[in-house]
């Protein structure tokens, strides 16, 4: 097998094969939280190091400022890259793949030099080709009886997210949440969809009001932050890691929030005002993405109100 292995590689570095042994990537981080001067200071005195340890293969970097108001910065960066024989034969046949992989990676070195807070982009998972994610994760799911509701839990003292680029907001020992109740119909992956049939199953999603935190310890925004999904019985969770849908593990999280919640759900999916609201609405544009963006409960009321179109 070393001997394949060996001579498979050989082949790829002689010259009856034309692949390209570089590739160049660009990237712009924008509304950093670091003053222009500071970038460029950190920048200046450390792109050796930044370039030799944290960059695997960097053959050459270009980075260049420009300020931004309230204390912020934007960062342009033009890295080249050397291939190994096996990315070479990537960007042959997937050029976009080996790109994005690229990029990904300049971008979550440079996050992690720099010490600011990760943005919301699509990360590689190590040991993951791309091409089977995008076969098994889900492209779509079918859901009835959506009903949202505000709560306050009240967890222990030491409790944590344990994601550090989040703050959790207290008031009076309570953390507010919104749960997000439905009957799930259908999940459409890429070929393929399963079908659930009546009764459909009951899931919850969370989201919680936190507080963005840098590690200059300052703060940002405030919103809801999706934390998973929950099932009625704690013991049917790994359901949703099958049906590649994110479940929440944190088991102080569901001791508060899984029975209580799944029983309100149940008395208002009997009623007449869910099942005519359901029938005229149908909740068509409301999405995870929306709910993280809110900054108060006022915001997801007003969404559902019935001046909204």
């Amino acid at each position: 097998m070393k001997f394949l292995i060996n001579l498979f590689n050989s082949i790829l570095k002689s010259d009856m094969f034309l692949f390209d042994r570089q590739a160049r990537v660009s990237l712009k981080l924008i509304g950093i939280n670091l003053q222009e001067t500071q970038l460029k200071k950190k920048l200046t005195e450390e792109e050796l190091k930044f370039q030799t340890e944290e960059l695997k293969n960097c053959l050459s970097l270009e980075w260049t400022t420009e300020p931004r108001p309230i204390l912020k910065s934007n960062l342009e960066l033009k890295a080249t890259f050397h291939l190994s024989p096996t990315e070479s034969l990537l960007s042959k046949f997937f050029p976009v793949v080996l790109e994005r992989r690229k990029r990904n990676e300049l971008e979550n070195r440079m996050i992690h030099f720099l010490g600011i807070k990760p943005r919301n982009f699509v990360r590689d998972a190590p040991g993951h080709f791309p091409l089977f994610r995008f076969f098994s994760n889900p492209r779509s799911i079918f859901i009835s009886s959506v009903t949202f509701k505000r709560i306050h839990l009240t967890p222990n003292a030491t409790f944590d997210l344990g994601d550090p680029s989040f703050q959790l907001l207290w008031f009076d020992g309570k953390i507010e949440c919104i749960v997000k109740l439905y009957r799930l119909h259908q999940i459409k992956h890429f070929g393929k969809s399963r079908i659930f049939e009546k009764p459909a199953p009951i899931v919850g999603e969370l989201f919680i009001k936190v507080k963005d935190k840098f590690i200059e310890k300052s703060f940002g925004e405030t919103h809801y932050e999706f934390q998973g999904r929950f099932l009625p019985i704690k013991k049917d969770l790994y359901l949703l890691e099958y049906w590649k849908l994110k479940p929440i593990w944190n088991p102080d999280l569901l001791a508060m929030i899984s029975e209580r919640m799944m029983n309100h759900f149940l008395l208002l999916e009997n009623s007449e005002l869910l099942q005519e609201e359901n029938l005229e609405r149908q909740f068509p544009s409301f999405t995870t993405d929306q709910i993280k963006n809110l900054s108060s409960a006022d915001d997801l009321a007003s969404i559902f109100s019935p001046d909204h179109p």
